[in-house]
């Protein structure tokens, strides 16, 4: 429904404004209005341009402003009007803001001090301020100058916005009003006229002409716009964090819905909705509004418009926290990107904007910035297996993860894991979606058919803001060309997004049988369960006794050997063939980053701290785009020493690689319960349960995050249906409820597998069993020893000097 034309009577009021120098907000008027009154209205803006542009009744147009030029007007708001101006002192284009004569006329003391408060706020989604000043008696507040559109120009031309565009900007300028409020500021005039995007993508918070410092206890002289204000304010209270808040909630429910929550067509209208709602106001139901909106959503943005500011949010923190939370839920981690072209300062901008121009020209969003800019990101979906044979399947995941690997070379491409991308393999859904839940801007999709020795590849690049082909290719070759194929589809992305290839992986010419094999090997080992893992480290041996050379057949052995070696099998086995397999690798091909892992979990295994951390960001450094890596140094380097929240970053930035990986999701939460994040890593374990209910060892994981938060009853339970084989959990439980006997005989049961004697006699709160326990698993070498001194479990022991001492020993920070 259209916003009501103005009435004859708000027309004569603007009038009168006008002729008594009150400021107008002509952008909400102007967005009011039908065609017929238009013309009218513009006559009456020219006149107050006229008014407010002269200077003190000088004979002349206003053109200087200080040490700030006047190029042109550009626009006029509640407290004042803006222009396009030159600051001569430093060289660069900014939007001066220059109050009405009446608002100048003010406490000019106090705008000046926000708006040099402003100044120091450094946030991406707000508007730099430059400075303040009062000038020929004007005040002026200068600042960036913003080349972008407002949220109202994306309203009125497109409609309400779609939902996950809805939370993304809750996240964000929920973080920028926090920002401002942290610097003792409010905003008091927020609303979609205020926010712009900029050519960049990014949202930004602007028109800090109307704000006032926090907790002043003054009564506002304006109220911004009424359609937008609080009650309180409309009935004349003081501003505070809470109206902020509640401005903010108006204009995600006008993003929502392309209306207001209460609705008038003049202020006296807006205060009597407001007066006629009482205690529970008169807002118009969103649910009725937006019927297919989640009642999560629904909820979060009507406690924002809360009649009484008790019902709000208590900070913007908590609202941006609220719709965070949303966000990730849904999925929704990040907003659709453009690609940044990037250039070295002192290089001048010739090549930029040649780069820019190309990026253009391919129908890519470009923003000039220096380096540090986001990336675009692409993830590449399963190939559809058209073939029959029984293993056409393996060959086609295989071929997806090879593909997936090619990429990862492309300097400025974030490239996402095949662990999340597979999660599409049966029902993908719009590609659209499915790229927002992948977070990526560009999705690689397609289909393989492999028969008769030819191999048939058909790809598309799927730009995902508008699900645009941008590129699509057939491939039909003789299957020897495999290797070819790959590298022809990953330069032809190159082109088409106008990136540039990193150094490329060792070429191999190798007997195609035998790199169906390996890519049978990469696919199983995915899989991560005990039986995959050992096929694949069969197949992995073989294709290494047909093509020796091949370094990434023993870079593959060396990763499947340490996913089995969780299993519980004989570490001293595992440990001579990760070495083998590692050592051999890295000696074929010093440039392959796998091999540089691989050893990685080799120093590990030793102990050898500084060296585990050398080869895996050796690793990382010549391929960043490896979730694996990120995982395998987060997990058995950084979180064996005891580095707890390092571990937790290195883990999340493989979360951003591979964001619906599950896998992840569990290592998460089994470093949070060291770290004492209990309902966070239940929160993890369930999200895992939720999508997949047999996921191997989370529902252990949950276990033990439901008894060190409280809930004995159900830790049990879950533990005592899984019996017999998680004996260290369930000992550990039934020792801390009082039923000893049963522990003992679990850790009878376990004899010859410490850590799990060890688990078993911390719960039985003996000191003396626990550390000769872990003094056995240190002879062993088992490779989970530090992450198990950081456990809740053994919390008893950090007061005992042999506990400090033994993790000393091994090189763990203790907790």
């Amino acid at each position: 429904m259209a916003d009501p034309p103005l009435t004859d009577e708000a027309l004569a009021d603007l009038a009168a404004a006008v002729a008594d120098g009150v400021p107008v907000d002509w952008v909400s008027a102007t967005g009011t209005l039908g065609p017929d009154e238009r013309q009218l209205l513009d006559g009456l803006k020219l006149i107050a341009d006229v008014t407010s542009e002269w200077d003190g009744g000088a004979d002349r147009r206003l053109d200087h402003w200080g040490p700030l030029r006047i190029i042109e007007p550009i626009g006029c708001g509640t407290f004042g009007d803006v222009y396009r101006a030159w600051d001569t002192r430093l060289d660069r284009e900014v939007a001066l803001k220059i109050l009405r004569r009446h608002e100048s006329n003010g406490d000019s003391t106090t705008v000046i001090e926000e708006g040099r408060l402003l100044a120091r706020v450094r946030h991406p989604n707000v508007v730099t301020v430059y400075g303040a000043e009062r000038i020929n008696g004007r005040v002026g507040v200068w600042m960036e100058l913003v080349h972008g559109r407002t949220l109202e120009d994306e309203l009125r031309e497109r409609g309400a916005f779609e939902l996950d565009r809805v939370v993304l900007t809750a996240v964000e300028l929920g973080d920028a009003l926090a920002a401002v409020h942290r610097a003792g500021l409010l905003h008091r005039d927020i609303k979609a006229h205020n926010v712009m995007r900029d050519s960049d993508g990014r949202l930004l918070l602007t028109d800090f002409g109307g704000g006032e410092l926090l907790d002043s206890g003054e009564t506002a002289a304006a109220v911004g716009t009424p359609l937008y204000a609080a009650p309180e304010l409309i009935a004349g209270r003081p501003a505070t964090r809470q109206s902020d808040i509640y401005s903010l909630g108006v204009l995600l429910y006008r993003l929502a819905t392309a209306r207001y929550p209460v609705e008038g067509r003049t202020l006296e209208e807006i205060r009597a909705a407001h007066a006629e709602g009482g205690a529970d106001g008169r807002a118009a139901s969103l649910r009725a509004r937006c019927p297919t909106m989640p009642d999560a959503v629904v909820k979060a943005i009507e406690r924002a418009i809360a009649p009484s500011p008790a019902g709000r949010y208590a900070s913007a923190e908590d609202l941006c926290a609220a719709f965070s939370a949303l966000a990730e839920q849904s999925g929704i981690l990040a907003a659709p990107r453009t690609v940044h072209v990037k250039a070295r300062p002192g290089r001048g901008h010739l090549a930029l904007i040649a780069a820019a121009a190309l990026l253009i020209a391919a129908g890519i969003g470009v923003a000039a910035l220096w380096p540090g800019a986001r990336s675009p990101s692409i993830a590449v979906l399963p190939l559809e297996n058209l073939g029959s044979d029984p293993d056409s399947g393996d060959f086609a995941d295989g071929l997806t993860d090879e593909l997936i690997r090619e990429l990862t070379t492309i300097h400025g491409l974030e490239v996402r894991s095949r662990t999340s991308s597979s999660a599409f393999r049966t029902e993908p859904g719009s590609l659209r979606d499915t790229g927002h839940q992948l977070h990526s801007d560009f999705l690689l999709v397609g289909s393989v058919l492999r028969s008769e020795g030819r191999i048939r590849i058909n790809t598309q690049l799927v730009r995902v803001s508008d699900d645009a082909t941008i590129w699509a290719q057939k491939f039909d070759r003789d299957i020897k060309d495999i290797l070819a194929i790959q590298d022809e589809i990953s330069r032809s992305i190159v082109g088409e997004l106008r990136l540039k290839l990193g150094p490329q992986p060792r070429r191999y010419d190798i007997d195609i049988a035998t790199y169906e094999r390996y890519l049978r090997a990469r696919s199983l080992s995915d899989r991560k369960d005990r039986d995959s893992l050992r096929t694949a480290i069969a197949f992995y041996r073989e294709v290494a006794a047909s093509e020796p050379r091949f370094a990434p057949a023993y870079a593959g052995l060396a990763d499947a050997y340490a996913d089995y070696e969780f299993w519980g099998v004989n570490y001293d086995d595992t440990y001579s063939q990760i070495r083998a397999a590692a050592s051999t690798a890295l000696e074929l091909d010093p440039l392959l980053p796998e091999a540089h892992a691989a050893m990685g979990l080799v120093h590990a295994r030793d102990r050898e701290w500084g060296a585990a951390e050398t080869a895996f960001r050796r690793s990382i450094e010549i391929n960043t785009n490896l979730s694996r890596t990120h995982a395998a140094y987060a997990f058995w380097t950084l979180y064996q020493q005891g580095k707890l929240t390092q571990a937790l970053d290195a883990l999340q930035v493989a979360l951003k690689l591979d964001p619906l990986s599950l896998d992840l999701r569990r290592r998460i939460a089994y470093v949070q319960l060291s770290t004492g994040q209990y309902q966070a890593a239940i929160d993890n374990c369930r999200y895992v349960l939720k999508a997949d209910p047999t996921f191997p060892l989370v529902r252990l994981v949950l276990a033990r995050a439901l008894l060190f938060a409280g809930d004995r009853a159900e830790a049990l339970r879950i533990l005592e249906e899984m019996l017999p084989n998680r004996a260290p959990e369930l000992g550990y439980a039934l020792a801390t409820v009082g039923r000893r006997a049963e522990a003992e005989a679990l850790a009878v049961a376990a004899a010859g597998v410490p850590l799990t004697e060890a688990v078993i006699f911390a719960g039985l709160k003996d000191p003396d069993r626990t550390l000769a326990a872990l003094e056995r698993a240190a002879a062993i070498g088992d490779p989970k020893l530090g992450g198990t001194l950081t456990f809740p479990e053994l919390a008893f022991l950090r007061d005992d000097p042999r506990f400090a001492a033994f993790a000393r020993r091994i090189g763990v920070t203790l907790p």
